[in-house]
């Protein structure tokens, strides 16, 4: 006995029709005919078996046919769970200090340069390091440094950790991977060099934003002495990626710079095919600019970029969003000791969710409990149709919301049909461009 699976969407286009499996994010174009063949057949899938194998075989490999007695929604929360739980793999994002060396507009963290990691912690963060490495089923450790500026704590914090867990992983054959959100100020050539030389297992990558064009970036990302920055981040994101480092390059817009990103281009498109690849571009809206009326143009913006052979990262609204505060296996350690899940929140008090202790031990608290507890209880979403690209969003939001059995995003229907076609316009490009 079968069925169709219940995130199987219709989707008219023309004559034809389009079979999208919001699960899978898999599609099969039917004309007119066929179309009209898997509607007959829709409330009795198993008889198209019959009918029309060649077709069945490939609804059934795709999984927009399932047997009669799965439960979709069960096992697709049980492959995220496996994901979330991955114990072969732990994540550290370490807050070096929570001092900036620059007065964004937009920034919600309060800089204190004179605060950085103490000798204490970084003793802790050795003897968690120690612990997770000695795990059986430990494959790789990645460790990932935020703030605050994290290079403003290379010499003294980021380089002394990364140096003592490639040593921890080159004798239990372990990957070491590292990611640094920076503003890419101080991302010199020293301290790539010295990244180069610590013993990961690849090249250090780094996410780097810009706020326009350099008329527009040099009015957002000033330095504390007001000092212009645009023209020394670009050509630190080149020099690195030249030296095959992955840089994602956040570009944030809003309704006013939205247009300069246009010479943002300009400033990269010459760069030889060989540094391009390893140059990833991602527009983001920044959280204070509310406009509504940009998207096009932003979806036109991207599409130059995409000409000049840039890879443009997909919005993750298109696919499920994963975050890494759900994941169990990763946490933050802030330069206090105090553990945290997300990055996107104050490191205050009030919202830490454990603490490391001097013995390396990582102590969870309510907040963390609840925050596991949440990810996947709200009936709401278990019932919803975009259920596998959307799930609520993250758990930080999920855990701030006063109502769990409603949707946490605030779609009504159309909404939701809306954006299952875009997610599938996503896909069929992502398709032409791996052609």
């Amino acid at each position: 006995m079968y069925k169709l699976n219940k995130f199987t969407h219709f989707i008219i286009d023309g004559d034809n029709t389009i079979l999208f499996n919001l699960q899978t994010e898999a599609f099969i174009v039917l004309n007119k005919e066929l179309s009209e063949f898997v509607s007959a057949y829709k409330d009795n899938i198993g008889a198209l078996e019959n009918q029309h194998i060649e077709l069945f075989q490939q609804m059934q490999e795709k999984e927009f046919v399932i047997p009669a007695e799965k439960n979709e929604v069960a096992s697709m929360i049980t492959k995220w769970k496996e994901l979330d739980n991955d114990s072969s793999n732990f994540s550290m994002i370490i807050n070096p200090t929570l001092g900036c060396n620059l007065r964004c507009w937009y920034c919600y963290e309060k800089h204190d340069n004179k605060n950085i990691m103490k000798a204490t912690v970084i003793n802790s963060i050795y003897r968690l390091i120690e612990k997770k490495v000695n795990l059986p089923k430990m494959k790789s450790l990645n460790i990932s440094f935020f703030g605050g500026e994290p290079l403003l704590g290379f010499e003294n914090v980021v380089l002394p950790i990364l140096s003592f867990a490639s040593e921890k992983c080159k004798r239990k054959r372990l990957e070491l991977n590292t990611n640094f959100t920076t503003n890419g100020v101080l991302l010199t050539d020293t301290i790539v060099t010295s990244l180069e030389q610590v013993g990961l297992t690849s090249p250090a990558t780094f996410q780097i934003s810009l706020d326009g064009n350099k008329t527009y970036h040099d009015r957002s990302r000033i330095g504390v002495n007001h000092e212009p920055t645009y023209d020394i981040i670009v050509s630190n994101i080149i020099e690195a990626a030249k030296r095959h480092h992955m840089v994602f390059v956040r570009l944030n817009y809003t309704a006013e710079n939205a247009e300069t990103f246009v010479d943002v281009l300009d400033d990269f498109c010459k760069l030889p095919l060989e540094t391009k690849k390893f140059i990833h571009f991602n527009f983001q809206q920044i959280w204070q600019d509310q406009s509504n009326d940009i998207h096009e143009r932003i979806d036109y913006l991207k599409e130059l970029f995409r000409n000049e052979h840039f890879v443009v990262e997909s919005d993750k609204i298109y696919h499920r969003h994963c975050c890494y505060a759900d994941k169990e296996n990763n946490v933050v350690i802030n330069s206090d000791g105090n553990i945290f899940k997300c990055t996107a929140r104050d490191f205050l008090p009030h919202n830490k969710e454990g603490y490391l202790s001097e013995e390396g031990e990582i102590i969870f608290n309510e907040t963390f409990e609840r925050r596991m507890a949440v990810k996947y209880s709200n009936t709401a979403c278990l019932n919803c149709k975009v259920l596998p690209i959307c799930n609520g969003g993250c758990s930080q939001i999920k855990l701030e919301s006063i109502q769990h059995d409603k949707c946490y995003c605030k779609m009504n229907e159309q909404e939701k049909d809306d954006l299952i076609i875009k997610c599938l316009k996503e896909r069929i490009l992502q398709q032409s461009n791996s052609e």
